[in-house]
Formats: structure tokens, sequence, C-alpha cells
């Protein structure tokens, strides 16, 4: 993980820039969708419905980051308004990639844990609830292609399961890099809550490995402190020690 980190540093900017300048292109609309804060070269990404509701629009549209520094739309620098550092689902996400990037590699600090890492919405409007609804057609069949530029090892997403039943997702993804989560991922049971419903499920075991997490990070069970953390131990455990 850290030769990312050395790679994006001591990158030249005029190449970096430009790589960054072809991404882009790629995408709808040929500018970077809201919502969506990521390095160039995450290690974890994380993929979801939409930006969710509230008014936390500062920082989260600028594109990939390229110097390998974290985005400011994770709240990862001094200089990030004041009022993102409050916004409980990006607490979360930071917590769940600090977390699983700090075990795999205690020497990275918490920055550096942010700066490998991504978002990725199928939607971009702050809607607040989940459902094909929420989501955009350029935009769902977007993210499958753009995953290749990124290159991450480890995608993690975040209330798609039953969204991945739906006609148009599977009409659009079958031919794609998310054609897997098209069908029922094996599942491990996480520990926190006994019930069945609340469990990982593994799509694929490498490049990259792919999980849906148990619940959306903002509702049950991950309402509860310390829930977050469990579980993030608990995926490290399932899916990268052996």
């Amino acid at each position: 993980m850290s030769i990312r980190l050395k790679t994006c540093r001591n990158l030249d900017p005029k190449l970096a820039e430009q790589y960054k300048a072809y991404v882009v292109q790629q995408c709808p609309q040929r500018r970077w969708p809201f919502g969506m804060p990521t390095a160039i070269n995450p290690y974890i990404l994380f993929i979801g419905i939409s930006p969710g509701r509230g008014d936390h629009t500062d920082g989260i549209n600028d594109g990939p980051r390229i110097d390998g520094m974290p985005h400011c739309g994770f709240c990862g620098e001094h200089s990030c308004p004041p009022a993102l550092e409050t916004i409980p689902y990006w607490e979360k996400v930071k917590k769940i990639a600090r977390h699983i990037l700090g075990s795999l590699d205690p020497k990275l600090n918490k920055d550096d844990c942010i700066a490998l890492s991504g978002q990725l919405n199928l939607g971009t409007e702050n809607v607040g609830k989940g459902g094909i609804e929420a989501t955009q057609s350029d935009i769902r069949m977007w993210v499958p292609k753009v995953i290749p530029f990124l290159k991450p090892k480890i995608i993690i997403t975040f209330g798609l399961k039953s969204l991945c039943l739906n006609p148009k997702i599977i009409e659009e993804w079958k031919n794609t890099d998310l054609a897997t989560l098209l069908k029922p991922g094996e599942p491990s049971a996480f520990a926190w809550e006994s019930k069945r419903k609340y469990r990982f499920e593994k799509h694929q075991d490498n490049d990259p490995l792919i999980v849906s997490w148990p619940n959306h990070p903002s509702k049950h069970p991950f309402t509860a402190g310390g829930a977050i953390e469990a579980a993030a131990s608990q995926f490290v455990k399932l899916f990268l020690k052996t």
C-alpha cells in the first residue's frame, strides 16, 4: 500500500494532472460526478447508492486526488470545512478505512489511510433514500467502467444488495467488472447481531476483493456505538487474514 502513496507523492505533477484529466473525460458530461471523493489510486473503494441527504457540498466534487494526500471530501485535511467533520456517514466510512488499512499496514497513519480510500455512488442527488430512484442510468453504467482506472484492491458496497436485483441494474452490469454483484455472495455472519439478516457477502476473492457490507453504515445495527469497529475487525479476520 505504501507504494501507492509514494507513487502519487513522487509523480510529476504534470503527468498526474494529465492522467486525472483522462479519467475525468470518461465521466458522464466530462466532469467528475458530485459526492464521490477518491484518490486516483485507492487501495479500498466504497460503492454506495447516493451522496445522501444534507447540505455538504464543499470539497466533494473536485475529482480524484492525485498527490497522495486525503481528499477533502473525507474530511481528512485541516483545510476541510469544520461542518463536514461532524457528518456521521463520513466519520463511519473513515473508521472502516482506517481500521482495515491500518490492520494491513500498521505504519500507515490516519491520513495515509484516507489518502488510500475512495467512494463512488450510483447517483449524485442528495435524496437520503435508497432504491433505483436514487440513482441515474448514466452514473450506474459509468461506475463499472471507471474502476479499472482507479485499480482498487478492495471494494466494499453499501446498501446495494436489493438494488442489484433490479432488472435495470442487471442489464447494465451483466457484462461488467461488477457483474459478480448480481448473484448472491458467500455469506459470513456478522457477530454483532445473531440475526442472519446482518451478514457480509463475499462476491469475489481478489483483483479486487468484493464484499457487501452487512447494512448501510447509517442504519441498524451500525447506529450502535462500537458496531462499525466490530464489523471492520471481523472484515479483516474473515477476508484479509489467513
